[in-house]
């Protein structure tokens, strides 16, 4: 801020009112600025975190090499990822 900028020592009105609008313009610009900035960083950050999170769906998981752990079987893969979806 400049000498130019300080108005509380001016009189004239025409002036003051010039040196405040020239600092609340600044303070526009600014906010504007960064308000752009900002919308500019969520809608990269959105567009590259659009492809990292996949939903897994039942009809994804493939039956035909369904893998068990244990020798009487286990829960189906397809059961845990349809009872998580109905949460």
């Amino acid at each position: 801020e400049s000498h130019k900028d300080e108005w509380s020592s001016v009189t004239d009105p025409t002036e003051r009112r010039k040196r405040q609008n020239r600092l609340a313009q600044r303070r526009f610009r600014d906010y504007a600025s960064q308000t752009k900035d900002l919308s500019e960083h969520d809608v990269e950050h959105a567009r590259r975190a659009g492809n990292a999170y996949a939903v897994y769906e039942p009809d994804d998981h493939d039956t035909a090499c369904e893998l068990t752990g244990s020798p009487w079987g286990s829960i189906s893969m397809r059961h845990i990822v349809k009872s998580g979806r109905r949460k």
